[in-house]
């Protein structure tokens, strides 16, 4: 069963005490899931030294503070981030074997949370045409 946390300190908790091993269990939205990556991978657990990362050239650099902006795409973010971690196609991203990876689930620019929601398939609506009408 995924576990859901609401910040990303209560992630850092679990992961800096051993428990949290398995990524594929929490389930956090994709912009505390790179907060938490660029902590944990990036800055070694260190949660303030985010704010003074010097690569300005990463994907996530406007979004390392866990905030987003009007016009950033979180998830077209994870997405090239991966292609750049791979050989840059997207079947590599596909066939990533880095299951350990915050990232992993969201590499496809999808997110696994929302899985199941809205209509299935929007193009099998049938519309409704007053009687009469052609």
């Amino acid at each position: 069963m995924k576990q859901n946390y609401k910040t990303v300190a209560e992630v850092c908790k679990f992961i800096g005490d051993g428990q949290l091993a398995d990524f594929s269990k929490i389930m956090i939205s994709p912009l505390k899931t790179v907060r938490l990556h660029c902590v944990k991978f990036c800055m070694n657990n260190q949660p303030n030294e985010v704010m003074l990362c010097p690569s300005v050239d990463c994907e996530f650099y406007p979004i390392r503070k866990g905030k987003s902006f009007i016009g950033v795409k979180i998830l077209k973010r994870i997405k090239s981030y991966c292609l750049n971690c791979g050989e840059g196609t997207s079947q590599d991203a596909k066939k990533c074997e880095l299951k350990d990876c915050l990232l992993y689930p969201f590499r496809l620019g999808r997110n696994p949370n929302r899985k199941g929601l809205g209509n299935p398939n929007p193009f099998n609506r049938q519309i409704k045409r007053p009687v009469g009408e052609i």
